[in-house]
């Protein structure tokens, strides 16, 4: 079954940059219809559309061979585009398990092969895309026809700048910008700027923590250097995950996917748990369902949110508690990997809290709990960008699961791959830091 692609994590801020061009539901321009018939003929295709993806529907602000002026978005081949910031390309559409039974594919126009290039505004918002249909599905897709339709995309992006700063009243002041995204990007350009000097003074410190006697002065001068590099790396971290969270926003990174057995993955996920886990008091299971499975993704990117999700629970799960780690498939065909404790769990306001950016959940009372308060946004931002969805399930004071869904398109099964295992139970000793 066609799945609906995933809505952007910055979506109401993405709306908010297409409504300021006041494009949506405009009459035919020939500043763009002149692209679209250029790009026709460059590619020789039938269709070519200039696609703008709004809450429920993609609308044509200009079309080459469809009649039709809008679809809903539910359906639309450009509202997967738009999750990335690299064209997306499907050679067969038949064969591709997003879109096999998506009634444009059934059905007129009986799409087979799509190229889709995001239109990026400066501010790395996603507007909809520049895209190419054919009904004969394609052997390929070159490098050198994806730089071309990337730079008719640009084209496309140019003009519709063009035409929002001629609809701007001489002189008047650009709308204010949403003040959440106004910090974040504040936030991310100071730590850009930081870390250089900050590097140039860890370095410093620890050529003087290299100083090996501890009398005197210079006992009292190193330990001042342990200080100051413990300190500096502190920041520097932070400063490098701020940078990320922003990237992962702007949609600046980019996957490498590769199949991963989940076999492997339940390897990663014991050697994580042996770092993260040396002085708990927690009971770890790692309950893979069928291990034949194997899921397509970003290695590194996996790992990233495992380790986020895995060391959210521990902080929070106390000695003699429980944490599980379960792999099992979802109703929809995909794959579900869910880290579930019964630590102290939250309420509503304090998960839509801890999804935010730095939205650390403290309570009065309650010991400190290290950390940046990004674990859990980026976890959303990078199972995003593979497809899926994030989703929280925690009550206050009996425990949080949290579910990272893949979509069915990025899981298969192998036969060749490792036979389904027995539980994995790590009893970990106490106080654990992370």
């Amino acid at each position: 079954m066609s799945e609906h692609a995933p809505v952007p994590y910055n979506e109401a801020h993405r709306l908010a940059a297409l409504r300021a061009f006041q494009v949506l539901d405009t009459a035919p321009e020939a500043a763009f219809d002149e692209v679209t018939r250029l790009v026709a003929r460059h590619f020789k295709v039938a269709v070519v559309l200039v696609s703008l993806i709004d809450e429920a529907r993609q609308w044509f602000k200009s079309r080459v061979g469809l009649d039709i002026p809008e679809t809903p978005r539910e359906s639309a081949f450009c509202a997967h585009a738009i999750l990335g910031t690299r064209p997306l390309v499907i050679c067969d559409a038949a064969g591709d398990d997003r879109f096999r039974d998506n009634p444009f594919v059934v059905g007129a126009p009986h799409i087979r092969f799509y190229a889709g290039a995001p239109l990026i505004t400066a501010e790395g918002f996603r507007l909809g895309t520049l895209c190419l249909i054919d009904d004969k599905p394609w052997i390929g897709f070159s490098p050198s026809q994806e730089a071309d339709l990337i730079a008719f995309a640009e084209i496309v992006m140019e003009r519709l700048e063009l035409r929002r700063r001629q609809l701007s009243p001489a002189g008047a002041a650009p709308a204010a910008a949403d003040p959440g995204v106004a910090l974040e990007d504040a936030v991310a350009h100071l730590a850009h700027e930081i870390l250089t000097p900050l590097a140039a003074i860890v370095g410093h410190a620890e050529v003087i923590e290299r100083l090996t006697t501890e009398d005197g002065e210079l006992g009292r001068l190193r330990h001042s250097a342990l200080q100051i590099g413990d300190m500096g790396r502190y920041v520097c971290e932070l400063a490098q995950r701020t940078l990320e969270v922003a990237s992962l926003r702007n949609g600046d990174i980019e996957l490498q996917n590769d199949w991963l057995p989940l076999a492997d993955v339940a390897i990663d996920v014991r050697k994580l748990l042996r770092h993260l886990a040396d002085k708990a008091g927690v009971t770890v299971d790692i309950e893979p369902a069928d291990l034949q499975f194997v899921l397509r993704g970003d290695r590194l990117r996996l790992q990233q949110m495992l380790l986020n999700l895995l060391g959210n629970a521990l902080k929070f799960t106390p000695a003699g508690g429980r944490i599980s780690l379960q792999a099992r498939p979802n109703a929809g065909g995909g794959l579900d990997l869910v880290v579930a404790d019964n630590g102290r769990g939250m309420s509503f306001e304090e998960a839509r809290k801890a999804l935010q950016p730095f939205g650390r959940v403290r309570r009065d009372g309650e010991a400190r709990t290290d950390g940046f308060g990004l674990g859990l946004p980026m976890s959303r931002r990078l199972i995003e960008l593979h497809g899926g969805r994030l989703l929280i399930d925690s009550v206050r004071g009996r425990g949080t699961a949290v579910t990272l869904r893949f979509p069915a398109h990025r899981l298969r099964r192998d036969e060749k791959a490792a036979p389904a295992v027995e539980t994995i139970r790590i009893d970990t000793p106490r106080h654990i830091a992370v």
